[in-house]
């Protein structure tokens, strides 16, 4: 052979690899954007991704298990094999427009018509297999297709040419989940993902048929007849159940670094790349050693007790891998940088976790194939080890998913899989090496292997690291972690439930807090409680007779107990996933016990898509409360396609109400789920609970109604609302926010994508918020604001409210300074921490008295901004007018207090919605005043602004925020919320 042509044949041969990268890598776009897809369809991410799993790898055996019948009959392997790329880049065109057809012919035709919620689960089963099992199977095909046409063309080192080939078609994939998961769906969305991976499988086949179609003859491996039939069964057997036991890792690994990393959509693509990396490492590792084994069948056993005792050392490190993830936390600035360290390091811990484990299970599968062709076997083995190991992983997660986790828990998912591993090392080391002549080594990795596992055993998983969230912030003082009083690992997600001092409990998902609610008698209650009273509460005061609810997410339990309160009330249905949940929630006891014993009330383990498709049922209320939408698979609760599937099981006069939180979020994120609402739902208003969450109320027909004193009428509702501080109808009217009047305007002008299953605009970003610590509690200043945007806008707007008595939520204490402000000027009722507004009061009543202009003109105008820039957006009407009254100057002529009295009467003309008046006291102000502090004068402008909306100059008002506010207004290139939502009010007009 002369130098041309071996440079010839190397130079396809690293074609060849990296066409096989290439495919690996579309392999998995296909799996990871498979479970995207079959979770809307199946209701959860945690079953999409263990079902994808089993069909996929069901697939890909069978794929493989037909091929090697027929290997030794096909003549040119590499043609076959871009046939086969080429039938897969098709289907995978096609995709897109089959799924969407078949889903909306299941959920709006079949699935109700069946009726039984076991049937709809078989029938989604079957249905989803039959989506993605043929491309599985073809799938499964092209690792023996390639490996034998690789063989035959490069036939001296069979061993090196698979294990390099499984490297390769490793590393594109581990490559190509991340890359999937955090540019291409981002950037193309579903179907543009799908479509990108099967143009490059068209690819891959022109590729390799133009390699192929000038191969005249290839060389066969020959089969042997020395080969013994236990031989085959044994190392069949053997690929069977490392295939198991590796997926079994997988799975727990995957529930266990959930609880370290978050489980997010993007740390699955972490650990799942983490896993296929350490298979890749172990492919390559083997390549330029496998020839050179001179008892293969004895190294392989080995590297099975090996690989076991690994697998229990991650039952020892566990634990570990919590203070490495809060040293990196504490360590991370919060910034775009310090987001993609994240994600590094938590790449880098699942790697820590998985790798040595994983590795050695890379080298099995070259090692198996090799044994085999070594023992005459011929090139049929490669396929029929492929599909033993593919066979053995199926089984290896639905062990995991229905026996495993649910049974053994985490720790004993981990030790019945490195159990198998050992066992199998042992069956093959006993066909090849007799006890006799045991070598010093097989001692050591015996006793090694003994020591680790009672270690393991003895290992207890601390559930209060478990429960901790450290990839939020770290870990607390181990003092200041509150106890844990449950813990269970579910089908779908590990839940514990944690008591803090007997003063609360909190229910924890997968390291995520869903629920704290105060336990202790004399302890306010939470954030999370008073948003779990109101989301049960607020569609009642709407619709007062609601008789129907359906309620999506147990959480707690709370919310379906305050509704519960309600004797109008006739059932509620309540939607959770995952039975754990349940049980956790059971703890809280006497706070949420309506939900459990209310004959009203009733639980469904079930999606909440299945649920309303398969029952049909047509409610008054959907409340929908589900876990935060970083959570994998929760985003798709947010998203348009959901929302059209609510409004159709509404009743005419519905509503829906839906829960958002605004912290660890951004405009962004929140612009794209109104956007959702908005597609299905014309009208809707946006109430906050607290500081932190929003509750966000969507009407099926005609705008959404304003909250009624109805519902004070149900002793226990009152109660309920009584406990977070709720008296009356103004403390729920003072929450108001908006409606789709203001808010639409705005997400009109956004280049927000809405949030859709097949463009998961929230799934991919909502993580990396979450990280930043970003918040969108600025929409809170259309009422914090000192002009009383909302209370302008809306002329009949009610919601002034009386003095509370609790100071614990937001804007209680604006509402204090308020009340306190008018108590010293009624009663002289003195308030230590308002000393500059009680001298502001006392100085105005003399100021009112005097018509000598000696007096400060500074002074006043102070004190009259802080004090009506307080009071305006607070206290009744009758109030505000008492105090404007009492400080108008009583004089029988002008003697220079023009300005005083102009002020005043624009104070009037804010509180009556007289917006002529409006703009003509603030343009005089404007015109002619001396400021002393910008806010004076930003405050004006304010007021002369939405005067200039409210008597429809809007090209008037768009000039005037051009030319005098937007200089004044823009920090750092950012205009504050509430001015652009004025804004788009303005450009809408225009």
């Amino acid at each position: 052979m002369n130098i041309g042509t071996m440079d010839y044949q190397n130079s396809q041969k690293k074609i060849l690899l990296l066409v096989f990268t290439f495919s690996g890598a579309t392999g998995l776009i296909y799996e990871s954007v498979w479970s995207h897809y079959l979770k809307q369809f199946l209701g959860h991410a945690a079953y999409a991704q263990s079902l994808v799993l089993i069909i996929f790898m069901g697939g890909m055996a069978l794929g493989a298990w037909l091929i090697s019948h027929y290997v030794n009959k096909i003549k040119n392997l590499l043609m076959g094999y871009a046939l086969i790329e080429g039938i897969i880049g098709i289907i995978g065109l096609l995709f897109h427009t089959i799924y969407t057809y078949t889903y909306d012919i299941s959920f709006n035709a079949i699935i109700p018509e069946i009726g039984s919620s076991g049937l709809v689960y078989v029938y989604k089963i079957f249905i989803a297999s039959l989506l993605i099992l043929p491309q599985s199977i073809l799938l499964g095909t092209t690792f023996p297709l390639m490996s034998g046409g690789f063989i035959r063309k490069y036939p001296g080192t069979p061993g090196h040419s698979i294990s390099f080939l499984y490297f390769a078609n490793s590393i594109g994939a581990a490559v190509a989940v991340l890359f999937s998961a955090f540019y291409l769906i981002a950037k193309s969305g579903l179907p543009g993902t799908m479509m990108i991976a099967g143009l490059i499988n068209i690819l891959i086949s022109m590729g390799i048929y133009f390699i192929a179609k000038d191969q005249t003859a290839e060389v066969k491996i020959k089969s042997g007849d020395s080969l013994k039939n236990n031989w085959t069964i044994l190392i069949l057997c053997a690929a069977f159940f490392t295939g198991m036991a590796s997926f079994i890792y997988e799975i727990a690994w995957i529930r266990m670094l959930s609880m370290v990393l978050g489980a997010s959509t993007h740390s699955f693509e972490l650990m799942l790349s983490a896993f296929i990396t350490g298979l890749g490492i172990g492919g390559f590792w083997m390549r330029k050693r496998i020839e050179k084994l001179e008892n293969p069948v004895y190294f392989a056993a080995m590297i099975q007790i090996i690989m076991g005792c690994f697998a229990l050392i991650t039952i020892v490190l566990y634990n570990n891998s919590f203070y490495l993830q809060s040293f990196f936390m504490s360590a991370l600035k919060e910034s775009e940088q310090g987001y993609l360290l994240f994600n590094l390091t938590s790449h880098a811990i699942a790697l820590l976790i998985m790798l040595p484990t994983t590795i050695c299970a890379g080298m099995t599968l070259p090692l198996f194939t090799y044994i085999l062709i070594k023992k005459g076997h011929g090139e049929k083995c490669i396929g029929q080890i492929y599909s033993s190991n593919t066979i053995g992983a199926i089984f290896g997660v639905i062990f995991a998913v229905f026996i495993g986790m649910p049974l053994l828990s985490l720790k004993g998912t981990i030790l019945s899989g490195a159990i198998i591993d050992v066992i199998i090392g042992i069956l093959l080391l006993k066909t090849v090496v007799s006890i006799k002549i045991f070598r010093p080594i097989d001692y050591s990795v015996f006793a090694a292997g003994i020591v680790v596992f009672l270690v393991a055993m003895f290992t207890r998983f601390d559930t209060s690291l478990m429960a901790s969230s450290v990839f939020r912030g770290g870990l607390s003082d181990p003092e200041l972690r509150p106890e844990v009083i449950f813990h269970q690992d579910g089908k779908t997600a590990s839940v514990s439930v944690t008591n803090w001092r007997d003063v609360s409990l909190s229910i924890i998902t997968n390291g995520k807090p869903d629920a704290a609610m105060s336990i202790a008698e004399d302890a306010p209650p939470s954030s999370d409680e008073s948003t779990m009273t109101l989301l049960g509460a607020l569609p009642l005061t709407i619709i007062p007779d609601a008789k129907v609810i359906a309620n999506i997410g147990l959480g707690s339990g709370l919310t379906s107990h305050v509704a519960l309160g309600s004797p109008q009330v006739s059932r509620i249905d309540t939607i959770e996933i995952e039975s754990a949940m349940v049980e956790g929630a059971k703890l809280y006891g006497k706070k949420t016990e309506r939900v459990y014993k209310d004959p009203r009330s009733h639980i469904h383990i079930e999606d909440a898509k299945t649920f309303f498709s398969t029952y049909q049922s047509k409610y008054d209320v959907i409340i929908s409360e589900p876990s935060n939408p970083w959570v994998s698979g929760v985003s798709s609760l947010f998203t348009q396609e959901f929302y059209g599937i609510v409004k159709a099981h509404l009743n005419t006069d519905g509503i829906l109400v839906q829960w958002i939180h605004i912290y660890e979020f951004n405009l962004d994120l929140l612009v794209s789920v109104l956007k959702a609402i908005a597609s299905e739902f014309p009208h809707y208003s946006i109430y906050y609970a607290d500081d932190g969450n929003l509750l966000l109320v969507a009407s099926n027909d005609g705008a959404v109604p304003l909250a009624k004193e109805d519902i004070w009428e149900a002793p226990e509702i009152k109660k309920q609302l009584e406990s977070i501080f709720v008296n009356n109808i103004d403390d729920i009217l003072i929450r108001f926010l908006g409606d789709q009047d203001i808010f639409n305007n705005y997400i009109a002008h956004s280049s927000i994508p809405i949030n859709s299953d097949f463009f998961p605009y929230l799934d991919q970003n909502a993580t990396k918020a979450r990280f930043l610590k970003q918040d969108v509690k600025n929409i809170l200043n259309l009422r914090l604001n000192a002009v009383p945007i909302l209370d302008l806008l809306y002329p009949d707007l009610p919601g002034r409210r009386n003095k509370l008595s609790n100071t614990e939520f937001f804007n209680t204490e604006q509402i204090d300074s308020a009340n306190n402000i008018y108590d010293f000027f009624r009663d002289k009722v003195f308030d230590k921490n308002n000393i500059e507004a009680i001298a502001s009061v006392n100085f105005l009543n003399a100021a009112a008295a005097n018509c000598d202009t000696n007096y400060n003109q500074t002074v006043w105008l102070d004190s009259m901004y802080l004090i009506f820039s307080t009071i305006l957006p607070y206290l009744t009407e009758s109030q505000i007018i008492e105090m404007l009254d009492a400080f108008t100057p009583d004089c029988n002529e002008n003697r220079g207090i023009d300005s005083h009295l102009t002020w005043l009467s624009l104070f009037k003309a804010m509180l009556n919605r007289d917006y002529n008046e409006i703009n003509r006291a603030s343009a005089t102000l404007l015109s002619g005043f001396h400021f002393n502090y910008i806010e004076q004068k930003k405050y004006l402008q304010t007021v002369f602004l939405i005067g200039l909306i409210k008597t429809d100059a809007h090209q008037n008002a768009l000039d005037y925020w051009r030319e005098e506010m937007a200089e004044i207004f823009i920090v750092n290139g950012e205009i504050p919320l509430e001015y652009e939502i004025l804004l788009a009010q303005i450009k809408v007009q225009n």
